[in-house]
């Protein structure tokens, strides 16, 4: 069963379009993008990784509809420790 808790560091980093957020706050950003998005399926339309880094782009059709989301990631140690949502508009 895919958590947070297994797959993200205790300390990682959410840096969205708006403002950078520590995890305190993470949890209530990532809520709030998938509340203005609602329940969907999120197609990947590109998936891409170099060394530590990893890329996301997709898109969703739900109460909005995102033709270029986009999401990039920091792994170490098996772990996110920091992503990078430009979603501010959704």
């Amino acid at each position: 069963m895919w958590t947070f808790r297994r797959n993200f560091a205790s300390d990682w980093v959410l840096l969205p379009a708006t403002v950078c957020s520590m995890v305190r706050e993470t949890r209530r950003a990532v809520a709030l993008l998938a509340n203005k998005i609602g329940r969907t399926q999120y197609p990947y339309t590109a998936r891409l990784n170099h060394g530590k880094l990893a890329f996301l782009g997709w898109t969703a059709e739900g109460t909005r509809l995102v033709h270029d989301g986009a999401d990039s990631f920091l792994i170490r140690n098996g772990r996110t420790q920091a992503v990078a949502m430009p979603h501010g508009r959704a």
